[in-house]
């Protein structure tokens, strides 16, 4: 197995058994993020480490040049690196199957997240309606991401009623464009774009973070690793049958998408097991480092404007030799 080092003291996952026997020492990417999102959809449960070589645009997650890649590997190889355990999260998909009107129109037994059965009504538009996981429901896919889980509008250029639940219990209806879950490592990501917080990847938490939402008080949070989020699409009822939206889409990791109509609901958990991704020293400074880089992020105005001040003084150089042969 690897000897390579971790970078902090969480601890790590075990490695894969391939089918023809032995074990998975490391993986090694030559891409960008998307390569190594690929390769942690390929390892549900226990990763191997993962050693990313930068070939791609942005490369939040991909730490060294393959300029260096005969350097890093012989390192590797030899248990000299050192590792950053990124957190993934663990997604379920239900669909909802709806088996008579009456449990259309007016009520549902439902169980909650914690296994306790209750019948249910469902209310008008605005409220936050009970968890559904009942025996109509039907399990879809099981997902580990990465990144982020993301709950949208899709096409439809209508908003969408989500109904938020937090170990069953009810936090709120989101209103909105759609609704993301994050990672620490996806916080960087479509959660960036959408206004949500910037994490540290050694932070084990969720990030919840809306995506134009109606009400401007709705803001981004943060859910520890120990709980599990629901997103529900509300049912259809008598009561708000003229004023409920459109289906959404969901997809894993920016994959796997699906279309979620009423009462469908996925549930999200942190996963036991993360993924180990080499580093140079340790995840707090290859992890500012990528900031800097990648974001400018924080980035003084005299180092902003040095390279304007460089294309000028490269323009004026090129004039004044142009002028000189002419």
């Amino acid at each position: 197995t690897s000897g390579a080092k971790a970078g902090h003291q969480r601890s790590g996952s075990g490695l894969p058994s391939m089918a023809g026997g032995g074990a998975i020492d490391f993986v090694v990417t030559l891409g960008g993020d998307g390569t190594v999102l690929w390769v942690s959809s390929l390892f549900p449960k226990g990763v191997p480490p993962v050693l990313s070589f930068a070939m791609g645009t942005l490369g939040f997650l991909t730490s060294f040049p393959f300029s260096s890649h005969e350097l890093h590997l012989r390192k590797m190889i030899q248990g000299n690196q050192f590792l950053s355990l990124r957190t993934r999260m663990r997604c379920k998909l239900y669909s909802y199957r709806n088996t008579t009107k009456e449990n259309n129109d007016n009520s549902s037994s439902s169980t909650n997240a914690n296994g306790s059965g209750s019948s249910s009504s469902n209310g008008a538009s605005g409220k936050v309606g009970r968890l559904s996981t009942s025996s109509h429901e039907e399990l879809v896919g099981t997902y580990v991401v990465l990144n982020e889980v993301s709950v949208n509008r899709g096409p439809s250029s209508n908003l969408v009623d989500i109904d938020l639940f937090c170990d069953g219990i009810p936090v709120t209806k989101v209103q909105a464009d759609g609704v993301l879950v994050s990672t620490p490592t996806g916080s960087t990501a479509y959660s960036l774009a959408a206004g949500g917080s910037v994490v540290h990847p050694a932070v084990s938490a969720m990030l919840l973070t809306p995506i134009c939402p109606h009400s401007l008080s709705f803001r981004p949070l943060l859910f520890p690793d120990a709980v599990t989020l629901q997103l529900q699409i509300p049912h259809i009822s008598q009561a708000n049958r003229g004023s409920q939206r459109g289906s959404c889409l969901v997809s894993f990791d920016g994959k796997h998408k699906y279309e979620m109509g009423p009462g469908d609901c996925v549930t999200i958990q942190m996963s036991p097991h993360p993924l180990p991704s080499v580093v140079h020293r340790t995840d707090t400074e290859d992890w500012f480092q990528s900031l800097k880089d990648g974001l400018h992020w924080n980035r003084p105005n005299e180092e902003m404007r040095k390279p304007k001040e460089q294309d000028a003084l490269l323009a004026k150089s090129f004039s004044k030799k142009a002028s000189s042969h002419l």
